[in-house]
C-alpha cells in the first residue's frame, strides 16, 4: 500500500501489513531525535473578529497563537485537555491595545490585574492551566526589573500613577487641590510604597498643606510666605492590613483605612488671608520590593 507522512513533521506512515523497516524508518527515528532536542513548535494565526478563538485540539489546534488585534474582540479558549493534563500556551500579540480586548472569566492574572498592552508593538502572553481550563494562570512575558550600569542586582520596578501641575486655592480652609483613586491592592507586598513627589510654593502669605489617605490626613507641612519647597510623600505597606503614611519631616500616621479597596489619595492645602498655595507639581509613584 501507499506511504503516507504524518502533518507536521513529515514522518512516513506505513499500512497495516508492511513491513516499512528500511531507511525510511532509520530516517524517521533521527527526525524525532532532533525534534525533541531542537524542537521546533507549530504556530497557528487565528482569525480577529468580534471572537479570537484559541483552539487547543491535538489535530488542527496548537499552543502558540500568533495574531494582530485589528477590532474589539474576546478571547475564547476551546478543546482544552482534560483535567488529566497541565497545558501551556502562549501568545504573541501585535497591537494589542489598539482595541478591547476581553479575557475570558477562568482567567487570572498573576500580576493582580490584566496587564496593559502596546497600542503599537508586540507582547507575549503566557497562560497555564492543570485544571482543563477552569482556571488559566496568566502574565505578561516582560520582566519588571532592569539592569542599571554594571549591576548584576536587577533595579526595583516603578510605575507612575498619577501626575498633575498647575493646582492653586487661597482658601483659608483646607479644601482639595487634586486627588487620586489607588486601586485595591496596589501594595501587594510589605515593603511596597507609593513615592509621592510635590512641587509647591506659598504667594504673600504663609500656608499649609497635607496628604489625606482615605479619611486620615498626614501631618501637615507649613510652607513660609515667598517661598518654593520639593516635597516628598511616602506611604508604605508595613503589614496585610496597614500602611504608614508620611510627608517630608512631619510624624507618620497610620491611616484607618487600608488598600484593600480603592482609596483615594487627596493633596489639600489652604493659605492664610490674601496669600495663595501653588501645587505646581505632584506625582505619584508605585515602588515594588
Amino acid at each position: 500500500m501507499a506511504q503516507t507522512f504524518t502533518t507536521l513533521y513529515a514522518f512516513s506512515k506505513y499500512a497495516a501489513g508492511d513491513t516499512g523497516w528500511d531507511g525510511t524508518v532509520d530516517a524517521n527515528f533521527d527526525n524525532i531525535e532532533n525534534e525533541v532536542a531542537r524542537s521546533r513548535i507549530p504556530f497557528l494565526s487565528p482569525a480577529v473578529g468580534a471572537t479570537t478563538t484559541i483552539d487547543l485540539s491535538q489535530t488542527v489546534g496548537a499552543r502558540f497563537f500568533v495574531f494582530t488585534v485589528s477590532q474589539a474582540t474576546s478571547i475564547s479558549i476551546t478543546n482544552v485537555p482534560t483535567s488529566a493534563w497541565a497545558v501551556r500556551i502562549r501568545l504573541l500579540v501585535t497591537n494589542g491595545g489598539a482595541f478591547a480586548v476581553s479575557w475570558p472569566g477562568s482567567v487570572v492574572w498573576l500580576g493582580g490585574v490584566a496587564p496593559t498592552l502596546k497600542a503599537s508593538g508586540v507582547d507575549e502572553i503566557e497562560l497555564r492551566t492543570k485544571d482543563g481550563g477552569t482556571t488559566w494562570y496568566a502574565e505578561l512575558q516582560a520582566d519588571q526589573r532592569a539592569q542599571v550600569g554594571t549591576s548584576a542586582t536587577g533595579a526595583r520596578p516603578t510605575l507612575s500613577l498619577f501626575a498633575d501641575q498647575g493646582k492653586s486655592t487661597a482658601s483659608t480652609s483646607d479644601v482639595s487641590l487634586t486627588s487620586a483613586t489607588i486601586k485595591g491592592n496596589s501594595l501587594p507586598t510589605n515593603g511596597d510604597q507609593l513615592v509621592i513627589t510635590l512641587a509647591l510654593r506659598a504667594v504673600t502669605q504663609n500656608c499649609s498643606f497635607n496628604v489625606k489617605f482615605g479619611a486620615t490626613a498626614s501631618t501637615a507641612l507649613s510652607i513660609t510666605s515667598g517661598t518654593s519647597t520639593i516635597v516628598t510623600a511616602v506611604l508604605a505597606r508595613t503589614g496585610a492590613a496597614t500602611q504608614r503614611l508620611g510627608l517630608a519631616n512631619g510624624a507618620s500616621v497610620t491611616p484607618a483605612e487600608t488598600l484593600a479597596n480603592d482609596i483615594v489619595l487627596d493633596f489639600r492645602g489652604s493659605a492664610t488671608s490674601g496669600g495663595t498655595l501653588n501645587l505646581d507639581s505632584v506625582a505619584v509613584q508605585l515602588v515594588r520590593i
